[in-house]
């Protein structure tokens, strides 16, 4: 975990570079809102839904600049466990493996700095069991 603070600051700068390629769109649709709204739009008639998915794509990517922004948790959770648990030369998953001094696929010694796994979460309890005779 000791990428964690590179990879969250990478995160954000992608996520104002999103944020900074939509903000055009962006204002342009608010622009043309406000506009219709006043009764000073120069369109003769309203908006098709053509037209206004056209700002779909604009709003879904400034949207997204902005969870990258402010709160990426979940992507960095995500990314930074898929990389923490694996072997650095062959990518082997080494979760439910016990303080492992080397990789059991390639056998690599791998570096202190991987923390131990995060243990299995228990199967949940399906009740009493029951044995049923075979006739």
């Amino acid at each position: 975990m000791k990428h964690a603070p590179w990879f969250r600051l990478l995160l954000r700068v992608v996520g104002i570079v999103l944020v900074a390629y939509s903000v055009h769109w962006i204002l342009g649709l608010l622009t043309m809102i406000v506009q219709e709204a006043a009764g000073h739009g120069d369109f003769d008639e309203p908006m098709d839904v053509w037209g206004w998915l056209s700002y779909l794509g604009p709003v879904l990517q400034f949207a997204l600049g902005l969870y990258l922004f402010f709160n990426p948790k979940w992507l960095m959770k995500v990314c930074i466990d898929d990389i923490t648990y694996r072997c650095p030369a062959c990518r082997f998953d080494l979760r439910g493996l016990t303080a492992p001094l080397a990789c059991p696929e390639c056998g690599v010694r791998l570096p202190g700095d991987i923390p131990p796994p995060p243990l299995p979460a228990p199967p949940p309890d399906s009740g009493p069991k029951t044995t049923q005779d075979a006739n």
